[in-house]
């Protein structure tokens, strides 16, 4: 897996309509990849209406609790991770936080505070 590294990732997971109610898939996903390379992670912010479920399922794949913050809002992960330690910002998210997301981050860049 080749990532720059360290990293700051954010996991915005709802469960509306339009995501699908059943988030059970969580578990069909691969997060054990993440405990071989947690040590190239900063941080992995979980919100949204499921993120202690995310933190959960991170926390069951191996990764280090350490490294696992949950925000209770979308606006609160997003400052966590533009103010981590890490070298990149990743932002993973199901459909409907991706557009809040995206609008948080014009918002920076409005601002001149990130984002290539």
């Amino acid at each position: 897996m080749a990532l720059p590294g360290p990293l700051d990732v954010l996991l915005a997971i709802n469960d509306n309509d339009a995501d699908g109610r059943d988030i059970s898939w969580l578990w069909d996903v691969d997060f054990e990849m993440l405990e071989e390379y947690h040590n190239r992670l900063s941080s992995l912010v979980c919100t949204g209406q499921r993120g202690e479920e995310m933190a959960i399922r991170l926390k069951y794949a191996g990764v280090p609790t350490d490294k696992i913050t949950i925000a209770r809002n979308i606006p609160e992960a997003v400052r966590y991770v533009l103010q981590g330690t890490g070298a990149s910002a990743y932002f993973l998210t199901t459909y409907t936080s991706l557009w809040p997301l995206v609008n948080i981050l014009k918002g920076y860049v409005k601002k001149g505070i990130c984002c290539e």
